[in-house]
């Protein structure tokens, strides 16, 4: 039996400059999108880390530790520098998955456990890269830094120069990692959801 068991880093410090407002704080039937996706990590994990901003006033789920950037304003592969400083390796998620399942992060964490490449394991959603679903092993560290050195801070920069197993998502796993960008997006899943 395979022990392998990365922490689960969920990166939320965007600016959702396209939405107008903080994605994270958007409400999804009964929680915000943050407590949404911190809830269904916390079905598969013992606790779940929050990179990227400081705790919510009121936050009642207790397993989430809240852990601000290192370097504010680097973007998501700042973020990822952040978690791996802390954790050996970490099973990235956006915060803005309101169809996120536990059944899609097992399937994550089994393929990581499968997985000898030495960054990490890259979940391929059709023709894209899903880097905000995907695990990353501490070994990336050197290769995020370097990038961020020379004023790269694309997460598609760091897969494509690391060794990386590229899988691909399953179509129940691919229905789950829709996210929303625009208020019109939202609006068009809000309403989907309510039909």
């Amino acid at each position: 039996m395979n022990s392998f068991f990365p922490t689960i880093a969920l990166f939320a410090g965007g600016e959702s400059r396209r939405m107008g407002h903080d994605k994270a704080e958007l409400r999804f039937g009964d929680a915000t999108l943050l407590e949404r996706t911190v809830r269904t990590a916390l079905v598969v994990a013992p606790r779940v880390l929050v990179v990227g901003r400081s705790q919510p006033e009121n936050w009642l789920l207790s397993q989430a530790e809240f852990l601000p950037d290192e370097t504010p304003g680097l973007g998501p592969l700042g973020a990822l520098q952040t978690a791996l400083r802390k954790e050996e390796a970490v099973l990235v998620l956006a915060c803005d998955l309101p169809l996120l399942t536990p059944y899609a992060l097992r399937w994550l964490i089994e393929q990581g456990g499968m997985s000898s490449a030495l960054h990490g394991v890259i979940v391929e959603n059709g023709e894209q890269w899903e880097p905000l679903f995907s695990i990353y092993h501490r070994a990336c560290l050197p290769l995020i830094e370097a990038n961020l050195a020379k004023g790269r801070r694309s997460m598609h920069a760091l897969i494509r120069a690391g060794e990386f197993s590229c899988v691909p998502a399953p179509p129940e796993v691919a229905a789950t990692l829709i996210n929303v960008n625009t208020q019109e997006e939202w609006a068009a899943m809000t309403s989907r959801m309510s039909c």
